[in-house]
């Protein structure tokens, strides 16, 4: 699994797929010291997990580190028009730790840009909303999870969230209605009284469960000089979760920075109860 059935390099610019072939025939062993020595003379980036490698390739590897990250973004690829990284390659250190090679995507994190989301122009926007929106519902389109209505990792494992433990991953849950029986989900007695009452109702939707980024953050999407979305990355907290949970997952921290918050309430426009029920909870619920 690990070697060749997540891998398609029709789409790699800079190495032909016969040479990269000729490559993946060679021992794994080899393989994986040559990315490691590569890795010394690498490039850092804002995460101290992924290295930036000559010929427009980068190296994930490190604490949090799955398999389960390198076939969620193949299985994107591959079923969507989202860009995101081409899986080239996934070794396993003496360690059991993977390494993931991919190819660079193009585009600048909104992150390191001169204008913030709240410095955006209307039309900037809208056009940012508008292509997030695209992508969105195209990755709400796939499926079924893998099992069932269950919420889950994106192999039917358990999930890896920033919004719900910084230390470890959660569940698997057999539904939404267990998940949202989780004390990270519940909102204690002091909470706002209407916002409780509100929980109460809506927690008896049957909610889809949908494939979720879960972790789209300004340093996450990446964007052209005009701040066009050109590039989703980092998916590593790609999971099947209620339908609401990429926009609420997306302003979570964020909820001050009013443009960003415009950016995902257009794009995901009907959730508005359930992010008022999650900002509730953000007040006493804590991943840390």
């Amino acid at each position: 699994m690990l070697e060749g059935e997540i891998l398609d390099v029709k789409q790699y610019p800079t190495v032909t797929s016969t040479l990269w072939a000729a490559w993946r025939l060679m021992p794994r062993f080899l393989r994986l010291k040559v990315y490691q020595c590569i890795m010394h003379f690498g490039g850092a980036t804002s995460s101290s997990r992924v290295t930036c490698l000559p010929f427009g390739l980068y190296a994930k590897h490190g604490p949090n580190t799955s398999v389960a990250e390198a076939l969620a973004t193949q299985y994107v690829s591959t079923r969507t028009t989202i860009p995101v990284p081409t899986i080239l390659d996934v070794l396993l250190d003496s360690a059991g730790a993977p390494l993931i090679l991919m190819t660079r995507v193009p585009g600048t994190p909104l992150g390191g840009m001169p204008l913030t989301a709240d410095e955006l122009s209307d039309a900037q926007l809208r056009a940012f909303s508008d292509t997030v929106a695209g992508w969105l519902a195209q990755l709400r389109q796939l499926g079924p999870p893998p099992s069932g209505s269950a919420v889950c990792g994106f192999m039917g494992t358990s999930i890896m969230s920033y919004r719900i433990d910084h230390s470890k991953n959660v569940g698997p849950f057999s539904s939404s209605d267990e998940f949202h029986s989780q004390y990270c989900c519940t909102l204690p007695p002091e909470a706002d009284p209407g916002i409780r009452a509100l929980a109460k109702r809506i927690r008896e939707k049957p909610y889809r469960v949908c494939l979720t980024h879960g972790d789209i953050s300004p340093t996450n999407i990446l964007v052209n000089e005009d701040y066009v979305p050109v590039g989703l990355v980092d998916w590593g907290c790609a999971a099947w979760m209620p339908e609401y949970w990429e926009l609420t997952s997306s302003i979570y921290c964020r909820q001050l920075y009013l443009g960003w918050v415009h950016i995902f309430k257009a794009a995901v426009p009907q959730y508005e109860e359930e992010l008022a029920v999650e900002m509730e909870l953000w007040k006493f619920i804590s991943p840390w």
